[in-house]
């Protein structure tokens, strides 16, 4: 009986069907409770938007709060943040117009959009088993080469980053937003050439190390 440790890879390009939008709302000055109520009276007006885009408060989650001290013209002056992420279908469309609803609220703010896909798991079940048929390709080609066969498995051992809590984190399954297909093109910008961009394509891989054993 011998032994092969052969790497199996899978990879495969696919779009997003999640957007994550973290929108952060900031406001800076010398008063901690001023700054603080600005920030929240700016992300409680903003969230009322939302809701004539679709856009239910129970899709929009809180992230952190934070006031910092900064220098500015050789003034120490307070900084408060407030941010908070809208998880909904990757729609550029949509995007655009919270985007629009943004300016439309004149905040002051940072916005940047994070693409993920609702089905991670299916797509890494169905990753590790290309991994493993590539690994049994490799090790059958050696075996016959050397007179043996491919007699099973002995250990697998996973390459790639597998945290359940973290993937509920990221993936957002259950995201919604409404009746956003019903939206009003006049709504926070109204129709723009961009709306007709597709969503952005991520990288999914899977390595796996398999030990098989020969006779």
């Amino acid at each position: 009986m011998g032994k092969f440790e052969i790497e199996g890879y899978a990879k495969r390009k696919v779009k997003c069907d999640l957007a994550i939008v973290h929108v952060t709302f900031r406001a800076a000055g010398i008063s901690a409770h001023e700054l603080s109520k600005k920030v929240m009276d700016e992300c409680d007006d903003f969230i009322k938007l939302m809701a004539k885009l679709g856009i239910k408060p129970q899709d929009i989650q809180y992230q952190s709060d934070r006031t910092d001290t900064r220098s500015y013209n050789n003034d120490n002056e307070l900084e408060t943040k407030r941010e908070i992420i809208i998880r909904i279908p990757f729609d550029v469309r949509i995007l655009n117009r919270i985007q629009g609803a943004l300016q439309h609220g004149r905040y002051n703010y940072t916005m940047y959009v994070d693409g993920d896909i609702s089905y991670r798991h299916q797509l890494l079940a169905e990753l590790s088993q290309e991994a493993l048929n590539n690994s049994k390709d490799i090790a059958e080609k050696l075996a016959t080469s050397s007179d043996m066969r491919v007699k099973g498995i002995e250990s697998i051992r996973k390459d790639y980053w597998d945290d359940e809590d973290d993937h509920n984190s990221r993936r957002a399954g259950d995201a919604g937003a409404g009746d956003i297909l019903g939206l009003d093109d006049d709504l926070f910008g109204g129709p723009r050439v961009a709306d007709e961009i597709e969503a952005k394509y991520i990288e999914e891989d899977v390595r796996l190390k398999i030990t098989w054993n020969i006779a």
